[in-house]
């Protein structure tokens, strides 16, 4: 929202009392009916600039969206205030809250310079404490270790059907390629009672296959 209306403030320097323009920045901000529900004075610099930036009761405003997100923050943090994201969120809506509507309304470059050099902090202080891999939870309450969704798939499949095994439980021929784990359950391995009847069905007429090749070969077998 700042952005867009610093912008639009310097490509509209010349035209500042141009209804039309500033019209169409209301309705890119779509804040064009609640301005004029609220406000019966000429549409131009002198009246959106403020409440596009200013307004804490227009829910597209920045000062209300400043609020809103330290109110999120918050709920976060579970009420507490000494976070580095809710110091400069207060910061923040601070700036919207004590910055003079008639001085924004000469010219929003100041206040746009500020809240944007402000946001680069906010960023990279919301980057690091919430969405830093490093800093994620890997234990639930009960203590046990948290499987990455490989493990978990892994972990389910019956013993000899793993990637990491070489043979069929023990018995299979050393070097065959073991059973996927669509083969084993149809549902990327998931332990069920018809998976693992499927892998003993299957166990079981390889070795007859094996056996019949066996006996076929030996002597009185056919030539």
């Amino acid at each position: 929202m700042t952005c867009v209306v610093v912008r639009k403030s310097r490509e509209l320097a010349g035209h500042r009392e141009d209804p039309v323009a500033w019209a169409s920045v209301l309705r890119c901000c779509a804040s064009f009916e609640a301005f004029r529900l609220r406000f019966h004075e000429p549409i131009g610099a002198a009246a959106v600039p403020p409440f596009l930036l200013l307004d804490r009761t227009s829910p597209r405003s920045a000062a209300y969206c400043a609020e809103q997100a330290l109110t999120a923050v918050r709920q976060i943090e579970g009420g507490g205030a000494g976070s580095p994201p809710c110091r400069l969120l207060g910061q923040l809506s601070a700036i919207f809250e004590y910055a003079p509507r008639d001085t924004v309304a000469a010219s929003p470059l100041p206040l746009g310079a500020r809240v944007e050099e402000h946001l680069g902090h906010l960023q990279k202080t919301l980057r690091q404490t919430y969405f830093r891999p490093g800093q994620l939870a890997l234990h639930v309450a009960g203590g046990d270790l948290i499987r990455q969704p490989q493990q978990q798939q892994q972990a389910s499949m019956p013993a000899g059907t793993r990637g990491d095994e070489r043979d069929f439980g023990g018995d299979g021929p050393k070097g065959r390629r073991p059973l996927s784990s669509a083969a084993v359950g149809g549902l990327g391995g998931t332990k069920t009672p018809q998976a693992g009847h499927a892998w003993q069905a299957t166990r079981a007429a390889r070795a007859s296959q094996r056996q019949l090749s066996e006996e076929g070969a030996g002597p009185g077998g056919p030539c």
